[in-house]
């Protein structure tokens, strides 16, 4: 559902209101930053070493803000999105004067508030930009800083509602608590992440030969699942 803006809550709350040692890796694109990706998870876990999130069906993007250079929002296989032009202007206007680079999801909201993926697809709905993360501001790249603390000036970047950029909040430790919340409103999934991670693919989560930080346990029961894979095999033919 549309993410709240009030910190650490609870998972019911969050919901209904809106090893290894791998090589340390810096991976960047040719537009400057690569998003971390995620591994696959079974299942959800309580760690008090993590935080945990919804996960917004929706497309996944890294919006670079600056007011010399322009806005733009980036795939994460590198190409630009052509197709959300009035998103792009509206996250320029929400964050005019800022200059940064926000991790995040662009995701259609329906009436009550939770995303519908096919209605982003066919572009029927107003988009948002859900922002997760937060890799440069003003000039510093603060991805070597502890998530919480990325999560906490993130939060502080994003002016109040209605804005086209909204915070991704989470709860602290409960990440069982939150799926079980999430399969019964029928959302996607969840996100897990080390709270004190810096933005590296380094961590306790295996993602074939790489690893992460960042998991993703996914609602397998998720009603928006159907008929996903025919439509894109279809357009790919």
């Amino acid at each position: 559902m549309r993410p709240s803006t009030d910190q650490g809550q609870h998972a019911g709350d969050i919901v209904l209101k809106s090893a290894e040692k791998a090589e340390l890796r810096r991976e960047t694109s040719g537009n400057g930053f690569s998003p971390l990706r995620l591994a696959p998870l079974t299942h959800a876990f309580d760690d008090p070493e993590f935080i945990f999130e919804l996960k917004y069906d929706g497309f996944r993007a890294l919006a670079y803000v600056d007011d010399c250079a322009g806005t733009r929002m980036i795939s994460r296989h590198g190409n630009v999105y052509k197709a959300f032009p009035r998103l792009t202007a509206a996250i320029a206007d929400g964050l005019k004067g800022c200059d940064a680079v926000l991790d995040g999801e662009i995701v259609c909201f329906s009436g009550d508030g939770k995303p519908r993926f096919f209605d982003l697809l066919r572009r029927r709905q107003s988009q948002y930009f859900c922002a997760f993360d937060l890799l440069r501001l003003n000039g510093r790249d603060v991805r070597d800083q502890p998530l919480v603390e990325r999560k906490r000036l993130l939060k502080a970047l994003i002016p109040p509602q209605p804005c086209a950029v909204v915070y991704v909040d989470y709860v602290e430790e409960c990440g069982t608590a939150l799926f079980e919340e999430c399969c019964r409103q029928d959302l996607e999934g969840i996100v897990a992440k080390q709270k004190h991670s810096r933005y590296l693919m380094q961590g306790p989560f295996r993602r074939g030969p790489e690893r992460t930080p960042w998991a993703k346990i996914r609602n397998r029961c998720y009603s928006q699942w159907e008929g996903r894979h025919e439509l894109f095999r279809k357009r790919r033919a």
